[in-house]
C-alpha cells in the first residue's frame, strides 16, 4: 500500500493517525485496538489519513453504519456495471480469490 491515502470523517480517527504515537494519542480506549491493526498493517509505506467532512462521505458512512449492524459472515452484495465486462468481471474474480480473513465485505460495486 504505498502511497496510499485513506479518507475518514471521523476526527478522532485521523487526528491519532496523523500522531506520533496513534495509540496512546487516542482519548477513546475502544478505538485502540483497530488503531494498533492500521499502524502495524501501514507501517513504513507512505500512508496519509486525510479528514473529510462527513457531508462529503454520506454514502460510505452510511456503509459503515449498515456494517455495524450487519451479522458476521454475511453475504457480500456484488454488482458489475461495466460494459466492457461482458462475460466475466475482473473485479469479481478478485473479490472470490482474495483471503479476506476477519473482514467482512457488505456491498461491493464496479463501474
Amino acid at each position: 500500500m504505498a502511497n496510499t491515502v485513506f479518507l475518514s470523517d471521523s476526527q478522532l480517527l485521523i487526528t491519532a493517525l496523523n500522531n506520533e504515537d496513534p495509540i496512546q494519542a487516542s482519548p477513546d480506549y475502544r478505538i485502540r485496538p483497530h488503531l494498533s491493526q492500521i499502524t502495524t498493517a501501514n507501517k513504513n509505506k507512505g500512508v496519509h489519513y486525510i479528514k473529510i467532512p462527513r457531508t462529503h462521505n454520506s454514502q460510505a458512512h452510511r456503509l459503515a453504519r449498515q456494517a455495524l449492524n450487519t451479522p458476521p459472515n454475511s453475504s457480500c452484495l456484488y454488482s458489475c456495471f461495466y460494459l466492457g465486462h461482458s462475460s466475466q468481471c475482473p473485479v469479481h474474480h478478485a473479490l472470490q480469490s482474495f483471503q479476506w480473513g476477519p473482514i467482512s465485505l457488505i456491498s461491493v460495486i464496479c463501474v
